[in-house]
């Protein structure tokens, strides 16, 4: 056999052998390398893996707060319970309206009149917050042929956290009425509640 083809053989089979040797030295490494990539994959938008760490907040605001009116027949308060959020989230404020034995409030009327409506505003500085309208529960009676609430009533007004941070937070809520009994009707009112919102982190939730 040609002498420069056995040394071409040779050199091949070397080249082989040490191509192996590499290839098993930069396994580990590789792996390393691949393994670190998954765990920043992490860090991608949600949507884009299927394991995701998104950051959950807890809402709370402490005691219900509540406000009674000047004529003292009706009693408004506001809370929520406590509960674990994300970002774009809504939550509902309770808003329950008591009114005492005896007086009805008048509901959504059809047309204006002499006569307040019920009605339910929220507002608040902090443009991180988005309020929308109440959603006030029907009438089940009426009063000259217009649709009254008696004894209590709840309601609920949804908030929407577009950037949460651990903060704290201030929602003013203004609750209006008309009081009346069978004999008369009492002026016109509103009660002001302001409810204080408090925002921490609890623990990241995965989603798959």
């Amino acid at each position: 056999m040609d002498r420069r083809i056995l040394t071409t053989r040779r050199n091949g089979i070397a080249t082989r052998r040490r191509g192996a040797v590499v290839c098993c030295l930069l396994s580990p490494v590789l792996g390393m390398a691949l393994s670190g990539c998954d765990r920043n994959a992490e860090d991608v938008p949600v949507g884009d893996h299927p394991n995701i760490v998104v950051t959950s907040w807890t809402i709370s605001h402490g005691q219900p707060v509540s406000v009674q009116s000047e004529s003292g027949e009706v009693t408004v308060s506001a809370s929520f319970p406590r509960q674990d959020v994300v970002s774009n989230e809504v939550v509902s404020v309770l808003v329950e309206t008591k009114i005492a034995p005896g007086f009805h409030i008048y509901g959504d009327l059809p047309s204006p009149g002499p006569f307040t409506p019920f009605s339910i505003e929220g507002s608040t500085d902090d443009q991180s917050l988005t309020i929308g309208p109440a959603s006030i529960p029907e009438t089940s009676d009426t009063a000259d042929g217009k649709p009254i609430h008696r004894d209590s009533l709840s309601a609920s007004l949804p908030i929407r956290f577009s950037e949460l941070q651990a903060a704290n937070y201030r929602v003013t809520i203004k609750v209006q009425f008309q009081a009346c009994n069978d004999l008369v009707c009492l002026p016109p009112e509103s009660c002001t509640i302001e409810l204080p919102i408090v925002v921490s982190q609890s623990t990241p939730l995965l989603e798959r």
